[in-house]
């Protein structure tokens, strides 16, 4: 099978997306298909190193998560990171009620 690499700028609108995932081979992989179809990739290795890349504030269009990752497991990933979404709206919408 070959993966056909595009540059990112054939795309007009350039979408990124945040790789979790344990086992370089997989993410390694993962990357390059999603490169070939024009979405930029941001590779994690750990749950952890996620949570530090999306408290960041940056931006992603996808977040594809290990399901099986050690320490925390995808699902729980993806529960912490909406709890500090929704967290972090609700200050806002809080301090904008206050003002």
């Amino acid at each position: 099978m070959w993966i056909k690499k595009r540059e990112s700028n054939d795309t007009p609108y350039p979408m990124n997306a945040l790789l979790v995932d344990g086992v370089t081979a997989t993410r390694r992989l993962e990357h390059h298909m999603l490169e070939s179809i024009g979405i930029r990739t941001e590779p994690a290795n750990s749950a952890q190193e996620a949570m530090q890349i999306l408290l960041t504030g940056v931006k992603f269009d996808f977040i594809f998560v290990d399901f099986d990752l050690p320490i925390i497991n995808g699902p729980e990933v993806s529960t912490v990171y909406l709890f500090f979404i929704l967290l972090i709206y609700f200050f806002y919408f809080i301090c904008h009620i206050l003002n």
